[in-house]
């Protein structure tokens, strides 16, 4: 539930943070993302990182902040409220990653990444029916699937594609670790903004 939880929220607050940021600035908040993982990992997973280390994250970050930023034609928007809302997702994203690693990955009885997959799934759709019917937005979704019924078949196979790469980020996150992980997603985004 706690995993649940953790994903549920960050990305809430993501989705929360496009109204106040746009898509250029959420991408140089999200590549940053390696700093706070590696700072959870040292309180959660308790790791430990040379000089070396923190300072190739941090050149990591800056390279794909400048590649993003240079690759956009819109400016970043700064809005407070947006930038108080990423940095909060980006830390529950952090803390969700690591609680992960050393509470399904590096324990006694290791977790396949199906299982983790599975239970953080069904426990997390549920945090999303109660608040998609609390806020009767629910309404809006079935009118919207009604009068474009090629929606609901593009959903499902985009909820397919979602499956298989949040399976690929647990086995990186099972064999590897979060640090590492993370520092996958941040050159994907590269790459995904360059095409």
């Amino acid at each position: 539930g706690i995993l649940s939880l953790f994903t549920y929220s960050g990305m809430a607050l993501t989705n929360l943070a496009l109204g106040y940021l746009n898509y250029a600035t959420r991408i140089v908040f999200k590549s940053a993302k390696i700093i706070p993982v590696m700072a959870f990992s040292v309180i959660i997973v308790g790791k430990k990182y040379s000089w070396k280390e923190w300072l190739s994250a941090a050149i990591l970050v800056l390279g794909i902040v400048l590649f993003t930023l240079g690759d956009v034609a819109a400016s970043p928007a700064f809005a407070p409220v947006g930038v108080l809302l990423i940095a909060a997702a980006l830390c529950i994203d952090a803390i969700c990653a690591n609680f992960e690693e050393k509470n399904f990955f590096r324990c006694e009885n290791p977790s396949t990444t199906q299982e983790v997959l599975c239970f953080a799934s069904l426990i997390g759709t549920g945090y999303g029916l109660v608040s998609l019917f609390a806020s009767g937005a629910w309404k809006a979704a079935v009118a919207h699937s009604m009068q474009y019924v090629q929606v609901v078949p593009m959903i499902m196979g985009f909820s397919v594609l979602g499956y298989l790469s949040v399976s690929f980020i647990l086995s990186l996150i099972k064999y590897f670790g979060a640090t590492e992980a993370e520092i996958v997603k941040s050159l994907r985004k590269v790459r995904c903004f360059r095409w």
